[in-house]
């Protein structure tokens, strides 16, 4: 991953506690706004709507928040429905550099294969290393589940699952889990959120195995009825 500046999409969120990262789903202003993470269970968690630079962050803002959804189908032996929502008790101030992700919603038959997608996090850019101190990007191309599926095998790779190659050089890495996967769209100023940071290969993150992530298009009525 390369250092991210501040006006690189997408804009994700610390989630200190268990070193992931997370991404705002909405700009809901009422009692809660969920912010989409992954490895259930994040009971308390420190999130923080920041630059990306986690020790020097402007205009700091942490929230705790012991209020979760987790998928009740979640499965760690292979890591299917590999997402949860953390609930923030408390309304979110947007700027210029802090924004909430934007849903896929008008484009849930779209598989994105083919596309350019970013992935966003203060994970490790080694497989030993500490994780980062400044938001790191990297952009790769989604691949098939098919392609996927030969290295990870068809019951980690379900139709809930979307993948990105990284035969390139880049992808997500431990501590990014929970983070954003976007894709740009024509004429909008956002990216919309197509995939949550949920796996890679375990011989590590600097080789050249696929990138899995929860696939939010197979989770829109999951996240709609969970917030």
């Amino acid at each position: 991953m390369t250092e991210a500046t501040m006006t690189d999409d997408p804009k994700t969120d610390e989630q200190a506690a268990l070193v992931m990262t997370g991404a705002v789903a909405t700009r809901r202003t009422a009692d809660v706004a969920p912010v989409f993470v992954t490895r259930p269970h994040p009971e308390t968690v420190a999130v923080s709507p920041t630059n990306n630079s986690l020790a020097n962050a402007v205009g700091r803002r942490v929230v705790t928040s012991a209020n979760y959804r987790i998928h009740a189908n979640y499965n760690p032996s292979n890591l299917n429905n590999d997402i949860a929502i953390l609930l923030v008790p408390t309304a979110w101030t947007h700027n210029a550099n802090v924004q909430p992700t934007r849903l896929p919603t008008a484009f849930a038959s779209e598989l994105f294969v083919g596309e350019t997608a970013t992935v966003s996090g203060w994970g490790r850019v080694t497989n030993t290393g500490a994780t980062s101190a400044v938001l790191r990007v990297a952009t790769a191309p989604v691949i098939t589940n098919a392609a996927c599926s030969s290295v990870f095998g068809s019951s980690v790779i379900v139709a809930s699952v979307i993948c990105i190659s990284t035969t390139h050089g880049q992808g997500s890495c431990n501590g990014d889990s929970g983070g954003p996967l976007t894709v740009p769209r024509a004429g909008d100023t956002r990216p919309i959120q197509i995939g949550v940071v949920s796996f890679g290969a375990a011989a590590g993150c600097v080789g050249t195995f696929p990138n899995g992530f929860a696939r939010v298009t197979s989770f829109l009525t999951w996240i709609n009825n969970n917030h």
